[in-house]
Order: C-alpha cells, then sequence, then structure tokens
C-alpha cells in the first residue's frame, strides 16, 4: 500500500495506483483513518487545477471539508508555481535530483516516497 499523509484529525491521502495514460500528474484517495476511500483528488483538465471527486453517498463535516479544501489549495499552489524541489538521499550516498513538486507526493516534514538506487529515502534538502 502507498504511504500515506494526514491531513487532518480525521483524513489522510494517499498517492493512487492508477494514472492516466500519459499522464503526468499524480492521483490520490482521500481515506478516512479506518482506510475507507472518501474520493478521489484528481487533475481536471478543463478547470486546470486538481479537484476532489467524493464517493457517492458520502457525508462530510465542516471541518473535513475545510481540511480537502487547505489539502487542494497546497498542492494546487505547488503546481502553478511549477515549483522544484531538490531531494537528497538519507543514507551516505547523498545523490540528489531536482523534481517538480507536483509530481510527488512531499509531507510536511519533508519525506517522500521516492528511493535513491542504493535503497535510501529521497528527502527534500
Amino acid at each position: 500500500m502507498p504511504a500515506s499523509e494526514r491531513i487532518g484529525k480525521y483524513l489522510s491521502v494517499e498517492r493512487s495506483d492508477y494514472q492516466p495514460r500519459g499522464g503526468r500528474t499524480v492521483n490520490r484517495r482521500v481515506l478516512t483513518n479506518r482506510g475507507d476511500c472518501l474520493g478521489t483528488i484528481a487533475w481536471y483538465g478543463l478547470w486546470r487545477q486538481y479537484t476532489f471527486d467524493p464517493v457517492q453517498g458520502s457525508t462530510f463535516n465542516r471541518d473535513c471539508l475545510l481540511d480537502i479544501a487547505a489539502y487542494l489549495e497546497r498542492i494546487n499552489k505547488a503546481h502553478r508555481e511549477g515549483r522544484r524541489v531538490e531531494l537528497r538521499c538519507n543514507r551516505s550516498c547523498g545523490k540528489g535530483r531536482w523534481v517538480k513538486a507536483g509530481t510527488i507526493d512531499i509531507t510536511t516534514s519533508g519525506h517522500t516516497d521516492q528511493r535513491c538506487a542504493c535503497g535510501g529515502e529521497m528527502v527534500v534538502s
């Protein structure tokens, strides 16, 4: 299962295994603490931004909607800015590379789901 990032008291987001053909953006699933899928976050080309598509019949309170909206704001801002970040291996090899922030998942602590050739985790330097 892909690594998940907590985005509020009751929710987390994880990278989806589904990637559209030829897609350059990352799809994500919004999950409850129990692991139930509440919907997906995906790039909506007509609006040129990431949007949230809830599962039919799901119910949200104000706090959950605010958490999802704040997450959307953060990833849309990173995508708009085309922000590039430098990743470095957390092992002794110290290899690094530049990547566009909107194409990878970065947690608030700087961890990513990217791996170095030596097996170490690539973290934001």
